[in-house]
């Protein structure tokens, strides 16, 4: 078990345990600032922790800690995980994964994320497709 692991156990057995009182105070929180108040505020603490915000995401979607994405990234020495790609990445780029394991499988480019995110949401097989249709209008040179 990962530490990552051990600390949502954690948060997840002390939220259930102290339910009555996180209540108690959100309740009392709410009542004190205004919705228009905490939207504001909301948005202003995002701008400003963007890679705060980053981590917890990448966290909770994909289970890597900071370590886990920073070493990921060094793995693939900071390009596209696609093969002959080369374009550069950062902490910022797409995380690829398997959508029915959450298996982290690389770090993308955002032209080769949105190319396999398609062809995996509506059928792989159509990778193979246009492959052949590429192939079938090739000009030559």
């Amino acid at each position: 078990m990962s530490s990552t692991e051990a600390q949502l156990r954690a948060q997840r057995k002390y939220r259930a345990s102290h339910r009555a009182q996180r209540l108690a105070y959100g309740k009392k929180y709410y009542r004190e600032h205004p919705k228009r108040n905490r939207k504001e505020y909301a948005h202003q603490w995002n701008e400003k922790n963007k890679n705060k915000r980053r981590q917890y995401n990448i966290l909770k979607n994909y289970g890597l800690s900071p370590e886990e994405h920073e070493e990921i990234l060094r793995e693939q020495e900071y390009r596209c995980a696609f093969p002959n790609c080369g374009q550069e990445i950062d902490f910022y780029s797409h995380i690829d994964h398997n959508h029915a394991t959450g298996k982290v499988r690389g770090i993308l480019c955002q032209t080769h994320n949105l190319g396999l995110g398609f062809f995996e949401k509506y059928n792989p097989m159509c990778l193979l497709d246009a492959f052949a249709y590429l192939q079938q209008h090739k000009e030559a040179n």
